[in-house]
């Protein structure tokens, strides 16, 4: 028992790195594109972003989503946690993309708020990222049926 705790978090780190290599490899790959097009390729950026950190997000809260899986029973989304936390992270993980080109009525309001995150913690964008990857794999879990 005690064996399989070791190699169950030697595989998060190990899916931890992995990460790491393709997020470095990808950027390697936005960087090159940025260098001859002389465009900021903000989009590739922040959607890198959100899958790097979304990722670890979702290895985080791995060991919770294989506990469900051993339930018996019927999978379920907890909508109410997906909509309350899920939503916000999402749009607040695409922050800096709404915020240089969001331009219509229904962003006036986020990008009121926005405008300070943005341009003077932009980097935040990480961990609201990291918190949706989390909120994505924990908000499913399996209800016993009666």
């Amino acid at each position: 028992m005690k064996n399989k705790k070791w190699v169950r978090y030697f595989i998060y780190i190990f899916l931890v790195y992995t990460l790491i290599a393709w997020r470095n490899n990808v950027l390697v790959a936005i960087v090159e594109r940025r260098s001859i097009t002389y465009d900021p390729q903000i989009l590739y950026s922040i959607a890198l972003a959100i899958c790097f950190y979304g990722g670890i997000g979702l290895v985080l809260g791995l060991e919770h989503f294989i506990l469900e899986m051993k339930k018996n029973g019927v999978w379920k989304v907890d909508w109410a946690k997906l909509l309350i936390m899920g939503l916000p992270t999402l749009l607040l993980s695409f922050s800096v993309f709404i915020y240089g080109f969001g331009s219509g009525i229904i962003w006036k309001i986020p990008l009121h708020f926005m405008d300070r995150m943005v341009v003077d913690y932009w980097d935040i964008i990480y961990l609201f990222s990291l918190i949706l990857g989390y909120t994505i794999i924990t908000s499913v879990y399996k209800r016993d049926v009666d």
